[in-house]
């Protein structure tokens, strides 16, 4: 409304008669914001990174917990997002096609906010190493 040019006295009142009213809430904002961002597959990482960016970060620690009527495993949601992905395309080729393969599927993880050892496992689940030259002998 400020940048619209909105008599400053006005924008306060409405916006404090919205604070009173319920409809201009900081914990609706943040609770909104998780199940939102976990839904579309976000981890915990990039859901803090972006309610701070919402300069909500004091409720963060509640917010992520009663956003969700159960406790949300963040391991199973990882691994929904990483096999729609990837849906089991095991890692091959050479030692440096998969370390680069490997680091392309890390960072998305990463990107994504899951944390790293989850990360780590499902790429050393799907990654076959060697194995073809194991499985010849």
């Amino acid at each position: 409304f400020r940048k619209r040019d909105c008599d400053p006295v006005t924008v306060e009142q409405v916006t404090q008669q919205l604070i009173e009213e319920g409809w201009l809430s900081d914990d609706r904002l943040a609770a909104s914001r998780v199940r939102q961002l976990a839904g579309r597959g976000y981890g915990p990482s990039r859901i803090r990174n972006d309610l701070r960016q919402q300069n909500v970060e004091h409720l963060i620690s509640d917010t992520m917990e009663e956003a969700f009527d159960s406790k949300l495993d963040w391991e199973a949601e990882a691994t929904a997002v990483y096999e729609k992905k990837y849906a089991g395309k095991p890692i091959v080729g050479d030692w440096d096609a998969r370390q680069r393969e490997r680091g392309k599927r890390l960072r998305f993880m990463q990107y994504r906010g899951f944390a790293a050892e989850v990360s780590q496992k499902l790429v050393n689940e799907d990654d076959q190493g060697d194995r073809s030259t194991e499985d010849a002998e």
